[in-house]
């Protein structure tokens, strides 16, 4: 039996119906374990995403993530750098960091 100690998964908070489709699924799944939805910044809806839990994220973590973006070539339109950088400033300011990844807490 898989029994993860936490799931992490789009928050419902999100206009893409595949995303909010893969939580309510990852939810009903994973009852009684903790799951950490994450925020997407080309569909997330921000004034339905209610972040509880905030991820310090220092220049390693953000080139990581920017190399990692890089590989979908597909997407690289959709997922402009400067916009997700100015997200993580905002979840960093609510969280009093430089940048931050940010989480809704189930």
């Amino acid at each position: 039996m898989f029994t993860p100690d936490i799931v992490v998964t789009h928050s419902n908070a999100d206009s893409h119906q595949d995303h909010r489709a893969v939580n309510s699924l990852a939810r009903a799944a994973f009852r009684g374990t903790c799951i950490l939805q994450f925020f997407i910044y080309v569909s997330g809806e921000t004034t339905s995403f209610k972040p509880s839990l905030f991820i310090k994220l220092d220049q390693s973590m953000v080139d990581l993530k920017d190399a990692a973006i890089a590989c979908h070539s597909s997407q690289a339109v959709r997922l402009d750098g400067h916009r997700r950088h100015h997200r993580e400033s905002e979840f960093g300011a609510q969280a009093g960091l430089a940048r931050a990844e940010a989480f809704e807490v189930v």
